[in-house]
């Protein structure tokens, strides 16, 4: 009887281990497609970034942005009779002015 009641608790014991081993496995399995779906999500932002770089660099390069303001808003550069220039004087507190 003792012999016959060790071999159930036996089973029983190698049974829990064998759901055990296929749940963490599933868990694995599970948690590698996470992985995947980040590394590719990490990719294409990447990617975008990369993009925005190249367009900031793009918009940055000299005279880029006076032509577009030209050609597609109308502006232009006003003449030297039409400018004028402000002088700040500095504050008696003897700060800038500036924020």
């Amino acid at each position: 009887m003792v012999m016959r009641s060790g071999m159930i608790i036996l089973i029983v014991a190698v049974v829990l281990s064998a759901l055990a081993l296929v749940q963490v496995r599933f868990q694995n399995r599970v948690a590698f497609v996470e992985l995947q779906k980040a590394i590719q999500e990490r990719d294409l932002l990447h990617n975008h970034w990369e993009a925005l770089l190249l367009e900031e660099g793009t918009w940055t390069a000299p005279g880029i942005l006076e032509v577009t303001a030209q050609q597609q808003l109308g502006m232009i550069f006003p003449a030297a009779a039409d400018m004028k220039t402000v002088y700040l004087l500095p504050s008696l507190s003897g700060s800038s002015g500036l924020p």
